[in-house]
């Protein structure tokens, strides 16, 4: 998931939707459920500095 942290990273600071992110993450990792990739986006943006 330290990759996926990444990336999301990534796709913040290039100004994608939280949204759209949470959709994206969320086909590329089928365990995760709605809930669960919305936090885990928002603990990624609070996680690594300059991300959006």
């Amino acid at each position: 998931m330290l990759s996926r942290a990444h990336a999301t990273c990534a796709m913040l600071r290039d100004g994608e939707s939280r949204d759209l992110i949470v959709s994206k993450l969320m086909g590329v990792e089928p365990q995760l459920d709605w809930q669960m990739a919305a936090q885990f986006v928002s603990v990624t943006s609070s996680t690594y500095p300059n991300c959006g």
